[in-house]
Parts: C-alpha cells; structure tokens; sequence
C-alpha cells in the first residue's frame, strides 16, 4: 500500500488583529455574504430591499448615528432611511466578502450645521468604495462583469491570478495559481460556502462552469479564525441566481490550431535539433540521450469546442427562483512523445508514441432559492463538473525525409473524472442582531481509467495489490541488451502504450456539514462556528500488464549491473531480464472538525480589534480501517 496524507493531528490557533481608521466592521462566512455599514439619523429606520429577489432587511440606527446590516446576501440594493425629514434613497451592490460604507444623514440633520436643505436626495452609486475599511482581510473580488470584459482563460485558476502577487504553479502540478509564496496545493477552494477541495492531493477542486460564476474572490492574508486548513490563498465562488426577472442566454467560442500562438524551434549548445514548434507543433524526440526532431503534422490542440447556456427567473415571484446552466467543451488535440529507438517504430511507452485526444466536459448547475418570509431563506446548489478524456495511441516512426509518422495503432485509454456536488444551506435572521446559518454538502470525484488494446484485450486494475501481477494487458518492455545497443539485435517488441491504470472504481467522497451563529452586542461582533468533515478516497495503480521488463547483459567479471536489483535469472543467450511489480490500492477516510470562536472589539470609533480562536482536530484512516 502506498498512500499519504499531509495531516495534523490537532491544532489550536489564535489570531489576533488591529485596525486603526475603522467606522465599521462586518463577518463574512466564507465570503457568500456581504454587509452595509455607516451613519444615518439616529433612530431612524433604514431599510434593504433586493432588488433581484425582493428581500427585505430592516434596521434601527442607534443613538450615535451609526448603523451595520450584515449577512446581506450580494446584489443590488435599495436603501432607503424614512425619518421625520425627507427620505434618502441609494442604489447600492454589495459584494460577497466586503462591507460598503454608507452615509445616510438627511437634509434636515445637515442643515443644522449650516448646511442648505435640498430636501428628498436619491443617489445610485453600483460600483464598490475603492477601499473596504471593514475587514482587516486582504480581499481581491472579481464580479461576473468584471470577468466578461477581460481577455482571459475561461476558468477559475485564470481569475485568480489576477490577484496582485499570484503566479501560476508548475504545469506538473495542474498550472494552479501560488498565493504569497505558498505552494499550489495549499490553498482552499469554496463553492457557495461549500470546500470544494479535493483533499486527495489538493490540487484539484470542484468547479462550476464558468458562465454560472456571478463574483470569485481570493483571501491571501488576514484570515479570520472562520478559515482553516490553508496556508496559500483561499478563492471562494459564488454563483448566480435567479431574480424575478427571467433572462436567458446562449454563449459560443472556437479556437481553432490554425490561429494558436506558436513558439520557437530549440536547439541544445551543441547545435542539436532538440524539439520542433514550427507551425504551433510540439514535437520532441530522444535517442539514447541524443536529441532528434522533425517537424510533425500534428502535435498542436486542433481545436476547442465550448458552449454554455442558461436561464433563470421567478418559479414564484419574491419567493422561489431558479438559475440554470448546462455547458459543453470538446477539445481535440494530437502530439508526438517518446524515445524513438532508430530501429523502425518507436515503443510507446507512458506519455510517449502517437496519442490522438478528445475531452468532453459536460458542466451543469442548477440553482434554486427560496425565501420562505422576510427571516429565513433557503438555499439549493447543484452541479457536476464531469471530465470524459479518450486517448488513441500509436506507434509512430520517421520516413526518407526524417519526417514522422503515425503507425501501428495500439489501443486506447480512457479517463473519467469529476462528478456531482449537492448543497444545501438555511439562513435565519433570527433578530436584527443575531443571524444563525447551517449548511450540509456532498461531492463526488471519480477516478475511472482503464484501456482497450487493438487486439480487443481489455486491461483494468482490480485494486488488489496481491493480484496485480496477473492484470491483463501489455507489459512495458526496457531493452538494454549489449547486442541492440552495437546494433547487432533487433530491439525486444513491446506493445505497452498506456504505462500505468488506475482502478476503475476510483472515487473520492467529501461530506461537509457546519453551522455558524453571528451576534451583535454593543460594541462587539462576536461569530461562532462548527464543523465536520467526512472524506474517503478508494484509490490505486498499477502498472500495465501487471509488470514491467527489463532485459540487459550479464555482466562480466568486476562489471556492475545498475538495473539489477536482486538476484537475475539468465537466458540461454547470457542476457538477464527483471521483472518489476508495483501496486497501490487500499480505501482510505479522513474526519476533520472545527469549532472557531471570534470577536470583532469596537474600542473606539476608530480602532478595532479582531480576536479569535480556532481549534482543528484530524482523525485518519488507512486501508485496513486503523486510525493513525
């Protein structure tokens, strides 16, 4: 068995915060609410109605002109503060995970400090101020308008590296985006407060299609003790929903190899041709450690294919909405890799030989949400972010013109990832001053690989590491024989083209649940949470044909063999061969919980302490159930 996690066995931290020039403060539960803060008439009654969904929030400003409605789901608002003068009225947008501050003080009150009374003001001001004093968090937010009108990849990795000071990860690590020097697998990902994580790794995640994404934020610093289990950055999306306006829409975008950027041709010092890019192409060869190339007619993605569309609008107006989403993208593309033995045909090994690719990735969403009265409101996600990838592998060898070509076709491997993630969350505006939301989520990652060779043989991994010798399929076959390397022997064939399989029932589970409180009481904010989280992974590997063969000379006296490891059994020609299995497989679960406790301390009007206390407890399991 061969498994690891990075894991705690528990851990308590205390995070302690200052800020000087603050009139307000807000807490955002993993960045799916936002909240209004700032002054108006005392006593005057200032109220919040959504204008997508009709939701209404109303507040009593206190004695000292001062007022804060948190947990405001994000949208447009209009504000309105009714006092014994005329009513002012504002068009605001709160955003997911910062406070707007808002001054409301009427004519009436600015008139008696010699200001003129211009009576009834109605203002509309969409845009967020250029700075949120509110949270002491480094907080970059990009809205789904924001996102439309920029020249960027369309996916969540490529708005987060908008981020100042984000730089994108090793393309072996999923070319994910690195947050303050931290490493690509430690970051957090979050999905209508759901973390969308997957933990296997950490360098894959849930992901919605793109079109759904109304706001995506990225936290870098200043946690509060709400956020745990990071070190990197943590991007939290928040999808759209349905308003009681119905709209729709349809998006289409191609982009073919013919308009793709290419890159130059590279050379070694020595002036070897090492790998050919002429016309978008990306060809690569060795042999025997000398580099050799030719231009190839394909090696390139040929094309991707995407299209997404959607719907949303009132089921019921002011009370039940829907948003819907189902999207497509097909990608196609061709390459040439491996080591090409001078002998005729190459060998494909792993990654290597003629591969012709095809990738689907059905995404849908479907939003749902319900406000029961003006206190409560509930909330369903689902979506599935599905990934069908087949490979067709070929030999492949070079004509007169030391021109590739593809060959003997050898088989195809298969792919499925991704899967289904349900959410459910209820919000309960208990009073003006204490708010209470709990939220239960499930996701589902399937891991399936297997392959077909032409011959019709179908190879699998069972999962049993005490079987996998006797998987069926192509074994990988290393020629080193004295003889081939003189060029006095053909090379031994090998019909090996997918290197490695994973099992076919390859699953990671991830069940979520947590419940947070918020609370006001003079001059405190004071958040409370709770949670648990159940994840397993049944998971493994196997080489292809259940083995792998190395054939080498016997050595001569006082010669040394590196490839040998242990005792070899010689054939009648002198020449030694190794048989090498290596296996995976077990069921593995890991259970975390967390309790945070935190205060946001008014001292005065201008400075504000944020204190608070998480504690983080792991429990693992491995294969055989044992906790460690």
């Amino acid at each position: 068995m061969s498994t690891r996690f990075q894991i705690r066995r528990q851990g308590l931290a205390l995070a302690v915060a200052v800020a000087l020039g603050l009139t307000g403060n807000a807490a955002f539960a993993q960045s799916t609410v936002g909240a209004v803060y700032g002054t108006a008439d005392a006593g005057a009654q200032v109220d919040f109605v959504n204008l997508g969904s009709g939701q209404t929030r109303s507040v009593t400003v206190g004695n000292d002109g001062k007022f804060n409605v948190s947990s405001l789901q994000p949208g447009d608002y209009k504000v309105t503060e009714t006092t014994k003068g005329q009513p002012i009225s504002r068009t605001i947008t709160v955003v997911a995970g910062q406070g707007f501050n808002l001054n409301l003080v009427s004519a009436d009150a600015a008139s008696t400090s010699g200001a003129e009374n211009l009576g009834a003001v109605s203002v509309t001001a969409n845009s967020l101020p250029p700075v949120d004093v509110s949270s002491v968090q480094v907080n970059t937010v990009m809205t789904a308008e924001q996102m439309k009108s920029l020249p960027i990849a369309r996916n969540q990795t490529a708005v987060a590296l908008l981020t100042p000071g984000a730089v994108r990860g090793d393309g072996a690590f999923g070319n994910l985006a690195s947050f303050s020097g931290a490493s690509v697998a430690e970051n957090a990902y979050y999905v209508n407060g759901f973390n969308a994580t997957n933990f296997f790794q950490s360098l894959k995640f849930s992901q919605v299609p793109f079109e759904a994404i109304d706001q995506q934020s990225v936290q870098e610093g200043g946690y509060g003790a709400e956020y745990g289990n990071s070190t990197g950055g943590v991007v939290s999306v928040l999808t759209k929903r349905g308003t009681n306006e119905w709209k729709g829409g349809f998006d289409y975008t191609w982009n073919p190899a013919s308009m793709q950027a290419s890159q130059p041709t590279i050379y070694l010092k020595n002036g070897v041709l090492s790998q050919v890019n002429s016309g978008n192409k990306n060809f690569q060869l060795a042999n025997n450690g000398a580099a050799v190339g030719a231009s190839a007619p394909g090696g390139a993605t040929d094309f991707t294919d995407r299209w997404s569309a959607w719907i949303g609008g009132p089921l019921i107006k002011d009370k039940l909405f829907l948003f819907a989403i189902v999207s497509d993208t097909t990608t196609n593309d061709s390459a040439y890799g491996g080591w090409f033995n001078n002998q005729g045909d190459t060998t494909a090994t792993a990654g290597g030989g003629y591969q012709s690719t095809n990738e689907k990735q059905p995404y849908w969403l479907v939003k749902l949400d319900w406000n029961i009265n003006e206190s409560n409101i509930l909330e369903y996600t689902g979506f599935s972010d599905t990934s069908k990838i087949t490979s067709q592998v070929y030999n492949y060898g070079f004509d007169a013109n030391n021109d590739p070509y593809r060959s003997t076709r050898l088989g195809s491997v298969y792919n499925k990832q991704g899967g289904q993630t349900n959410i459910l969350k209820y919000t309960s505006y208990v009073t003006d001053d204490f708010t209470v939301s709990a939220q239960y989520g499930r996701s589902i990652n399937k891991r399936v690989n297997t392959a077909l060779a032409a011959n019709g043989v179908a190879e699998t991994y069972n999962g049993d590491i005490n079987t996998a010798a006797d998987s069926p399929g192509c074994p990988s076959i290393t020629d080193n024989r004295q003889a081939f390397k003189d060029g006095q022997a053909s090379p031994i064939p090998s019909c090996a083209f997918a290197g490695s399989l994973a099992t076919p029932d390859g699953q990671d589970t991830n069940s979520q649940a947590r419940i947070d409180f918020e609370y006001k009481l003079g001059d405190h904010d004071l958040t409370a949470g709770w949670g648990r989280t159940r994840f397993t992974s049944i998971t493994g590997s196997s080489l292809e044909g259940g083995a792998e063969y190395f054939y080498s000379s016997m050595p001569g006296p006082g010669d040394q063999n590196p490839v040998l490891d242990h005792a070899p059994t010689a054939d009648p020609a002198d020449n030694v061969v190794e048989r090498e299995v290596f296996a995976t497989g077990a069921k593995i679960g890991l259970t975390q919980k967390y309790y945070f406790l935190q205060d946001a301390w008014h001292i005065t009007d201008n400075f504000l302490a944020r204190i608070g206390i998480r504690n983080d407890g792991f429990e693992n399991q491995n294969g055989l159930g044992q906790t460690y």
